[in-house]
């Protein structure tokens, strides 16, 4: 359950900043700062230098997609890659034009990211010899996440926008079997171990 540790931090990071921003008076402060500034955090601006960044924060990560964090240590390299995606959701939370363009547009993105699927695919196969092939694998595996992104979030909001009692309970059922199965396996792996 490492994205669970992982988003409770990014949350708690979260509450402080926006409890200290509150306690400063950030939104008088926020008044002194120049048009440009305010709207470089805003969609569809923000993704000129969200993208860059989240390909920066993966640079590490020798695999198609971010790491993953295996046990309670806390792995500052993959939870900065993660805040990047979390920053990206705060900022366009509540904003009609990200929701408008990945409804009507999600068919492009999701043709899209084959290409950076299927390359980021062919990088792999060739391994840590081909160095140059290596180098490009942080901008195809982020540009397959963000293009899958805007992709699933467009179709959900076309087609499961509105409130529907059914969809509502496979989507919670769905999460509570997650968490529920994993002391599960763990048990039948404990009482499994010893068998040939």
């Amino acid at each position: 359950l490492w994205f669970l540790y992982d988003l409770i931090l990014l949350v708690a990071g979260f509450v402080l900043v926006v409890g200290l921003a509150k306690l400063v008076r950030l939104p008088k402060l926020w008044s002194l700062f120049p048009v440009f500034v305010k709207v470089a955090f805003r969609a569809p601006f923000c993704w000129f230098w969200i993208i860059p960044l989240s390909i920066w924060t993966h640079r590490d990560m020798l695999e198609f997609g971010p790491a993953t964090a295996v046990g309670l240590e806390i792995d500052t390299r993959i939870l900065t890659h993660y805040a990047v995606f979390f920053l990206a959701g705060a900022l366009c939370y509540g904003n009609s034009g990200f929701g408008r363009i990945s409804r009507n547009w999600w068919p492009l993105f999701l043709g899209l990211a084959i290409t950076p699927f299927l390359t980021g695919m062919e990088i792999l196969e060739k391994g840590a010899a081909d160095k140059e092939a290596q180098a490009l694998l942080p901008t195809v595996s982020v540009a397959f996440c963000w293009l899958m992104i805007f992709a699933f979030v467009g179709f959900f909001r076309r087609f499961f926008s509105g409130e529907k009692p059914r969809v509502r309970y496979v989507s919670d059922s769905s999460y509570w079997l997650y968490l529920v199965h994993m002391p599960v396996v763990q048990i039948l792996q404990i009482w499994l171990s010893g068998w040939q």
